[in-house]
């Protein structure tokens, strides 16, 4: 039974962001859970013995203090660093011309394979220049003008920077439905038409009515440490399908599925995310806030402030060029997975199931394509909307 295995504070830390962000944005969400809590485990190293954190962390983000967690975060990050479906760049910056970041601090950056730079100066737009420069080389040139200066505050002692871009295949190559443009569910009372894609071939999948939710497994190309889970629920209401929903059920859920003749329809979509942690952490429990000099990052006895943790999160859904999946022989339509209405999302890492991106589609993009005939889209879902 999944509830005998041991718990993974990492995975349920993921859930209880998720349902976290989700309260605050009404539309469209992505954040990366994992890499928020791997860099925090990565400070606490260079936390004051005497601060109240230990406490604090271990309720706002699970985060025990044993070298257990480094170990395993040190296993992850050298295989997840063989492929390059996730994107993701870290940088710790001292701000201002008060401090120089200590030896400690940048061995303990190094280690955690995040790039560090100094910013001496007092002026915000000179601050944000810089950085937003030193962090365009260390994305790969991917993330242009990260910052404005209005996220910086000239009184921090320092700040981090998070870029996460996901771009994996899928295994199996999504085409255009064959309606393609049709309505997507935004709520009972808002449809919006966008590109849909499809793909039919075996998949796992679950119809699960006591959860109140359908799930398939998206697998991403051969060899990746990652793969992808989709949700919908069946009464049409996100909030009711996640109010209970815990790492416990998701491995349940995911031991279920059953692989068969599946077809899955999706919306093409392009989901782009900014989040501060702060506000994040602050209502999971962490109580002292980051302006406090609770880490000891620098040549001061005193320690120093964080001033945010900012997080930027890309996820695509397109069609890629997945393996073509020949024509499945038989008249039995099989599973349909068909996602016209708002969905869950969780890229998770394959042989430990922990979730490392979580998000959910409520508005896709919208098309200015010409409208499809209506009467051939997918029917709409026969449940009473309540979202």
């Amino acid at each position: 039974s999944p509830k005998q295995l041991p718990k993974d504070y990492q995975a349920e830390f993921a859930w209880k962001f998720y349902k976290q962000i989700s309260q605050s944005f009404e539309t469209n969400i992505v954040g990366s859970p994992y890499h928020i809590r791997e860099a925090f485990a990565c400070l606490s190293n260079v936390s004051l013995p005497s601060n109240t954190l230990s406490k604090e962390f271990q309720k706002a983000i699970l985060l025990p203090r044993t070298n257990l967690i480094h170990t395993r975060y040190d296993l992850q990050r050298e295989r997840f660093q063989c492929r390059d479906e996730l994107r993701v760049a870290t940088l710790a910056a001292g701000l201002g011309t008060k401090h120089v970041l200590d030896g400690k601090f940048r061995s303990t950056m190094d280690h955690c394979r995040m790039f560090q730079t100094r910013v001496a100066t007092d002026h915000a737009i000179k601050m944000t220049q810089k950085l937003n420069g030193v962090f365009w080389n260390a994305s790969n040139n991917e993330m242009r003008k990260f910052l404005s200066p209005t996220d910086i505050d000239v009184d921090w002692d320092f700040l981090i920077i998070n870029s996460v871009i996901l771009s994996a295949p899928w295994k199996y190559q999504f085409k255009p439905s064959d309606t393609t443009v049709c309505p997507f569910y935004a709520s009972k009372s808002k449809q919006i038409y966008t590109e849909f894609m499809q793909v039919e071939g075996y998949f796992r999948y679950g119809y699960f009515s006591q959860w109140n939710l359908a799930a398939v497994e998206v697998p991403f190309q051969d060899g990746s440490p990652y793969s992808c889970l989709l949700m919908h629920s069946i009464d049409g209401s996100l909030s009711n399908m996640m109010k209970n929903y815990d790492h416990n059920r998701f491995r349940e859920i995911y031991q279920k599925l059953n692989e068969g003749k599946t077809t899955i329809i999706m919306p093409k979509s392009i989901i782009r995310v900014s989040l501060k942690s702060s506000n994040i952490l602050k209502s999971l429990g962490l109580k002292t806030p980051f302006t406090e000099k609770i880490w000891k990052v620098f040549n001061s006895p005193n320690g120093a402030s964080l001033g945010e943790f900012m997080q930027k999160v890309t996820i695509q859904f397109e069609s890629g060029v997945g393996q073509i999946v020949k024509n499945i022989p038989g008249r039995d339509l099989g599973n349909q997975f068909i996602a016209h209405e708002p969905f869950v999302f969780t890229v998770f890492d394959r042989q430990e199931l922990t979730p490392i991106i979580v998000g959910h589609l409520i508005e896709p993009t919208k098309t200015e394509k010409p409208k499809s005939n209506h009467l051939m889209c997918q029917n709409p879902p026969r449940w009473t909307f309540k979202g």
